[in-house]
């Protein structure tokens, strides 16, 4: 990695499941439920007269539930009726910190923490799978304190002038912190496929490597939990990027060419398509031209096309792009709401899959040399 791309240190793995981990929102006072299946007690030393709020964490929102006063010792009783498991939130109002807990339907959990150091001090029990995934939480916790110490050492060096001599040592034990997180996320969902807290886990995996562990915890998760709205996002998530993986069937494209004519992707079956997602803004798009028109020169008689889907929203921009950069292979225009982006999940671009003969996709986001390298392997 190049001296200059050291902001990868700076970079943690974020959950797909971030609203529930990271909105703030306002809370107001909110009564308790009058019918209940679900109970917390517990103790918060050192609260003072602070308020206790807690708040479930939907999938869109953090939703208010309850205030709750705290007694002289810190004590505390939540009750509360769900159908279902969710992730709540335990947050003192005045000192503005939070822990996350795991409730089931039925549970009857005790909690204890210390007001002075509510994340670290915070501890759950009375049902197995809520105290896993606060053992999970300690350890994310944990690397992500590590974490910082990496990145202020390094900016205190950079403040001195003397970053550069300690590039290759910090940047070799954040890569090595982050392999021992994904190794310990692993494992957590390996041990607990049925633990709503696997959800989180499974975020901080490299999704290709783990592509069949990810397919297990979708079956063993919706068994556990078939109506949690949680689990059938991530299902439908998941199955949308399964379906986008190697092995998986390129869903079909139908938009307009520069002549305003309709272009299906699937009218170049029987040919090895590169679909293309681009933008004449994109100047990383700009940069894969070259390759494009080296890979289309070469392989075009040889059963190999192209079938560019532009990102732009001038119709004049995109088609003098194509003009000026010389690229003669099949071009369609994304519609206003973005169908062919949404269907294939484009976050980013350039993006880019490679299809075979019936549609089936070879390889993703294939990139300069190592294009041309797949190419030349599947039409030799």
């Amino acid at each position: 990695m190049a001296r200059n791309s050291y902001s990868t240190l700076t970079l943690f793995r974020k959950f797909i499941l971030t609203p529930l981990l990271l909105a703030i929102v306002s809370c107001g006072l909110v009564s308790p439920k009058e019918h209940t299946n679900e109970t917390v007690n517990g103790v918060i030393k050192n609260a003072g007269d602070d308020f206790l709020i807690v708040e479930k964490l939907t999938l869109n929102k953090i939703e208010p539930v309850d205030t709750l006063d705290l007694e002289d010792d810190g004590s505390f009783s939540f009750k509360y009726k769900s159908d279902t498991a969710w992730f709540y939130r335990f947050r003192l109002q005045n000192k503005n910190t939070w822990v996350q807990v795991l409730i089931h339907p039925n549970d009857k959990l005790d909690v204890t923490a210390d007001a002075n150091d509510l994340i670290a001090s915070f501890n759950v029990k009375g049902n197995p799978k809520s105290e896993k995934f606060r053992e999970y939480l300690r350890q994310f916790i944990t690397f992500g304190n590590a974490k910082d110490s990496i990145n202020q050492i390094y900016q205190a060096a950079q403040a001195e002038n003397k970053a550069h001599l300690i590039f290759d040592d910090m940047q070799q034990k954040y890569m090595k912190l982050m392999a021992d997180f994904e190794t310990y996320s692993h494992d957590f969902v390996v041990a607990n496929p049925d633990n709503l807290g696997s959800l989180i886990a499974v975020q901080n995996l490299d999704p290709v490597k783990n592509q069949e562990l990810i397919g297990k915890l979708t079956v063993s998760l919706k068994k556990a939990y078939p109506n949690q709205p949680y689990v059938l996002d991530f299902v439908d998530k998941t199955s949308k990027a399964i379906a986008l993986s190697v092995g998986g069937t390129a869903p079909d494209i139908q938009l307009t060419d520069p002549n305003g004519k309709a272009l299906s992707l699937y009218s170049l079956r029987g040919k090895v398509v590169l679909i293309d997602f681009w933008a004449t803004w994109c100047g990383p798009c700009r940069k894969e031209f070259p390759f494009l028109k080296q890979a289309y020169a070469t392989y075009k008689d040889k059963g190999f096309d192209i079938f560019s889907v532009s990102l732009d929203k001038d119709l004049n921009t995109w088609k003098n792009g194509i003009t000026q950069y010389e690229l003669p292979w099949n071009h369609v225009l994304e519609s206003q709401a973005g169908a062919a982006s949404k269907t294939y999940e484009v976050t980013g671009i350039p993006k880019t899959l490679l299809i075979d003969k019936q549609g089936k996709i070879l390889a993703v986001d294939l990139r300069g040399e190592a294009l041309l390298s797949k190419l030349a392997e599947v039409l030799k």
